[in-house]
């Protein structure tokens, strides 16, 4: 479906395998970089204060879907700061889709970290803005919102088209790459069991019934591109930019 009005792809350069993601894709694709401070826990308002002022008006106020790629998985929790940055000026009801090996709901005692999010610990403060529910994919599957939870594993298909309708048109789509074998991504985190076949089949099913207005994808943590398993994994970036857009742009 992907309704809009062309697409922009953004690089937050958090670290040296985000800028190691970028100079695979300046390759081929018209991707800006933005250098942008790294925080690892941060009070959320915060967060979304940093992001708000690393993008210039003209990328945020376009309307244009966005694609956001970044490194290391650590980092997830920035898009917290991308959901608020651009994804309530394009829409005022959508949904947030998370693929990750981990729900990121949050850890250990919840008033420790009270106002505080981290990569393991913001899809909890996201749902208070993704009105349209909160869908989570990874080795578990569950979808919430403020009336009905529901429980269910991922696999197979028919649970997958059961649940998206329930959700709200407009989706915001986080992929982390976690959520793949360690056959096939090198990331900085237990790894899931999701093959690239499973996972472009997942993004497909959604892109053919949601209208994606922004997504991102993040997970490399490696400093180099050249490894075998490093261009295995930038590859993987690629397909899933590819599944989700066609990475047409304008």
């Amino acid at each position: 479906m992907c309704e809009g009005k062309g697409l922009q792809l953004i690089c937050l350069e958090l670290d040296t395998p985000s800028s190691v993601i970028a100079d695979r894709f300046e390759k081929k694709y018209p991707i800006q970089r933005f250098s942008i401070p790294k925080k690892h826990i941060v009070g959320r308002d915060r967060l979304a204060e940093i992001v708000e002022g690393a993008l210039p008006d003209e990328i945020k106020d376009n309307g244009k879907r966005t694609l956001t790629l970044y490194g290391h998985n650590e980092f997830h929790h920035y898009t917290y700061g991308l959901c608020r940055a651009l994804v309530e000026r394009r829409s005022e009801h959508y949904s947030y889709i998370h693929i990750d090996n981990h729900h990121d709901e949050g850890y250990g005692d919840p008033y420790k970290y009270a106002g505080m999010i981290g990569c393991g610990k913001f899809v909890k403060e996201l749902s208070r803005y993704a009105k349209g529910g909160v869908l989570s994919i990874g080795s578990y599957f569950s979808y919430h919102n403020s009336i009905n939870p529901i429980g269910m594993w991922l696999w197979p298909r028919w649970r997958l088209n059961h649940i998206l309708p329930k959700l709200a048109e407009d989706v915001y789509l986080s992929i982390d790459l976690d959520v793949m074998s360690e056959e096939e991504a090198s990331t900085g985190y237990n790894s899931g069991s999701l093959s690239k076949w499973k996972l472009l089949s997942i993004v497909k099913m959604i892109r053919e019934q949601k209208n994606i207005i922004a997504a991102d994808i993040n997970g490399f943590n490696l400093e180099e591109s050249e490894s075998v398993l490093a261009k295995k994994t930038l590859d993987l970036y690629e397909s899933v930019a590819e599944e989700m857009f066609s990475l047409h742009f304008g």
